[in-house]
């Protein structure tokens, strides 16, 4: 993907991509769900570019709450909020 700014930006690869943290505003339901649905979309984008990944990390950062995935091929291994 290419930003379109220039050649001083940064370019998403999928292929090079190790975590992603979602940062909203607020803590609010249907905040913190977009979120993880973010979340979700990223691993198994990442996790479908890197064959040789076994593990992807994500984050969601809804105001004060925080919530730490870990995806496996296999979908949601385990989540700490």
């Amino acid at each position: 993907m290419s930003t379109g700014h220039g050649s001083n930006c940064m370019e998403l690869n999928w292929k090079t991509l190790a975590s992603v943290c979602e940062v909203k505003y607020h803590s609010h339901t249907s905040l913190e769900f977009e979120a993880r649905i973010q979340v979700v979309d990223k691993a198994f984008f990442t996790l479908s570019s890197q064959l040789n990944q076994r593990y992807f990390v994500g984050i969601t950062m809804c105001g004060s709450q925080m919530c730490v995935l870990l995806f496996s091929r296999g979908g949601v291994q385990s989540h700490l909020q």
